[in-house]
């Protein structure tokens, strides 16, 4: 079977990548000034817990519109309908406001009662870091909006402002540790993330309103496309709460583990979601609404263009990244982390997670694409249903190895259910929606990057770069420099394979 290449879809998905690749570095950037101002500290603890509530609050809502309202606002969109997809949009969006705001303004006015609740903060640590964690409210209220323009933002084709508003939150973190830390302390970090999601949501609503011309407006009028956003949306909430509630458990816990613990594993989790963030999501960002386009137009070749091009990039990927991960954790999170009131003691927390962090790697990036062309389908009822189940799981298993291990028991609780579960069970949905999947395909692909990622790291030690990297003086660019070097290697391997074409029988039915 040949494939053509889509052009638009590759320049779409570099711009992104480079898009990433200055917000991934202003991002470390910011946590590198963070770490170096508080340490791991209970007011950095603060900061990460209100982040990671926020996230949870905001991600439970905001799912919803990437996920449901996205397809089918594309829907009444190319069936030349736009007075009804402004109409729609205008719903949700009004039924929006009147949901969130009563939640923001309840945990505003009872403070004290909602963090008792959601944290294993002691009461002391409440009224102490009350100056960061009051910004809850605001920061859901207009997180959750800009999450739903965000949706429309991607669904008018505009994946470069998508994309672009992801600088605004690490630009204003590293603004307020230079002008204002020393004056507002780790409050500073907490309304540079307010104004970033104010700023954001200004960017998306003029884009939206003015240049695509999307009339909004407050609208409570029965509206039939809305009703079925309602009707999908249910049983893909109930799982997107339980997936949303498991990630924010482990800061739960977390936060009982005593001063710092929170932070330095919050920065192992910051690293370990380092290649996603910068290397898969922009893909899948434009891949969502892609593998959208292909259900609406019923064109199952260009939907397996699109997911065989990011299985193959996935694998090829992660996986050598896992394996430098695994090897240097505690030269990674040093290089990144261990300045000024970052310790020792916190480094070496840090790097034990991460070390097992890392065997995750390539299982949640190849679920990450199993999920984005799952949810295509719209037949969100049983990957919601075994997705629960998971996630479920993921928590009760986290309370036991915590239990058990301590703080290791985040990261050992991740990887088992990550193997066990969702990676498995992601190409298990995808072949009940789609088909017969390739899988000989993936199996050699995978079996090529394990080949070659061996073969590189055995050079890389072989020739001494390794021990060099190992025995080196802490620095960034130190890191920086040796994983290029392991990374030239791994390409040069991959390419070496290719041209060799072994395991290439099957490849040219694809490439």
């Amino acid at each position: 079977m040949k494939l053509q290449k889509l052009s638009s879809f590759h320049i779409s998905s570099l711009i992104n990548l480079v898009i990433s690749l200055v917000v991934a570095s202003l991002s470390f950037y910011s946590f590198t000034l963070i770490a170096k101002k508080f340490g791991g500290s209970a007011g950095s603890d603060a900061y990460f817990f209100l982040l990671s509530i926020a996230t949870l609050f905001t991600g439970m809502v905001g799912a919803l519109f990437t996920t449901i309202l996205l397809p089918i606002f594309l829907e009444l969109k190319n069936s030349a309908d736009q007075k009804a997809a402004s109409w729609f949009f205008s719903s949700i969006f009004s039924w929006s406001l009147i949901i969130i705001f009563p939640i923001g303004l309840l945990t505003y006015f009872y403070y004290d009662a909602f963090y008792a609740q959601f944290s294993k903060f002691n009461p002391n640590q409440i009224l102490d870091n009350r100056s960061v964690l009051i910004y809850f409210a605001p920061i859901f209220i207009v997180g959750v909006i800009s999450e739903l323009f965000r949706a429309v933002v991607l669904a008018l084709g505009e994946f470069f402002i998508a994309a672009l508003s992801a600088l605004f939150q690490p630009l204003f973190i590293v603004i307020a540790l230079f002008e204002y830390s020393d004056q507002l302390h780790e409050e500073a970090i907490a309304i540079s993330l307010l104004t970033s999601k104010i700023i954001t949501l200004i960017l998306f609503f003029l884009v939206a309103s003015f240049k695509n011309k999307l009339k909004i407006s407050i609208n409570f009028k029965k509206n039939s496309s809305a009703i079925k956003f309602v009707k999908i949306a249910f049983p893909y909430w109930s799982g997107n709460l339980i997936t949303n509630l498991a990630i924010f458990f482990v800061d739960y816990l977390s936060s009982g583990l005593g001063p710092g613990v929170l932070t330095s594993i919050s920065y192992a989790q910051r690293i370990f979601a380092l290649p996603t963030t910068l290397l898969v999501n922009p893909i899948l960002e434009i891949a969502r609404t892609k593998f959208s386009e292909s259900q609406v137009k019923q064109d199952k070749q260009a939907f397996l263009i699109y997911y065989n091009k990011l299985i193959e990039y996935v694998i090829y990927l992660t996986i050598p990244i896992g394996c430098f991960y695994f090897l240097f954790a505690e030269e990674i999170v040093a290089a990144l982390f261990q300045r000024g009131a970052f310790n020792s003691d916190s480094v070496a927390i840090s790097a034990a997670c991460l070390k097992i962090f890392a065997i995750s790697i390539p299982f949640v990036s190849l679920f990450m694409v199993n999920g984005r062309a799952c949810e295509s389908f719209q037949k969100l009822k049983w990957p919601s249903i075994f997705g629960t189940l998971g996630n479920l799981l993921m928590m009760f298993i986290t309370y036991i190895f915590i239990n058990k291990f301590g703080y290791l028991g985040i990261p050992y609780a991740r990887l088992a259910i990550d193997l066990i579960y969702f990676f498995p069970f992601g190409f298990i949905a995808l072949t009940l929606f789609f088909g017969s999947l390739e899988l000989i395909f993936f199996i050699k692909k995978i079996a090529v990057g394990i080949i070659a990622s061996s073969i590189a790291m055995a050079i890389y030690f072989i020739s001494g770069i390794g021990s060099l990297f190992k025995d080196s003086p802490i620095s960034l660019m130190g890191f920086i420099f040796y994983g290029l070097i392991f990374f030239i290697i791994y390409i040069a391997i991959i390419f070496a394979i290719h041209y060799l074409k072994f395991f290439d029988k099957y490849n040219k039915s694809v490439d």
